[in-house]
């Protein structure tokens, strides 16, 4: 991980262009990036908000005091799963680079949901949705991990 950052301005992290300074920030492109920061988070007893592509939040102009996760984690992948595939994208994909990708396989289904502005991580909060759509309805796990215990754990809709 880079070094965590003092005092940075969350305006150029937000799609609308606002908001005021984060006491603490760090760019998250590993997992072991994500752990060390909730650590650092952890041991200096501050909070943490994690933040995408930043399009679907208004942060005050007070900022944010505790750290601010910049999540880039990367990565597109497609799996052979049971005679057909899945998709398999990281947190800080751009959401629409995910649904080129989709398409680009020949994996249909998730185009209807193009032009939606955000990131991969925060569609399964969100359930984004359009013309007939759902995310929700796509997904067949989310993995996430649990700043509590500092490990893995997979999601299946029916959690």
């Amino acid at each position: 991980m880079k070094e965590i950052e003092k005092n940075v301005p969350l305006a150029s992290h937000t799609t609308l262009k606002l908001g005021g300074i984060a006491e603490y920030f760090a760019v998250i492109q590993t997992l072991q990036d994500l752990e060390d920061a909730v650590i650092f988070a952890r041991d200096n007893k501050i909070p943490f908000f994690i933040l995408g592509g930043g399009s679907n939040v208004l942060v005050s102009d007070r900022g944010f005091p505790g750290i601010v996760f910049k999540l880039k984690l990367k990565g597109i992948s497609k799996v052979d799963v049971d005679g057909g595939a899945e998709i398999v994208a990281s947190a800080g994909e751009v959401w629409d680079r995910l649904v080129e990708k989709s398409v680009e396989w020949h994996l249909f289904g998730l185009e209807n949901l193009s032009g939606i502005p955000g990131t991969v991580g925060a569609a399964p909060i969100q359930n984004i949705g359009a013309y007939g759509v759902e995310a929700m309805d796509l997904i067949s796990f989310v993995e996430v991990f649990d700043s509590e215990d500092l490990r893995k754990k997979i999601f299946k809709p029916s959690d």
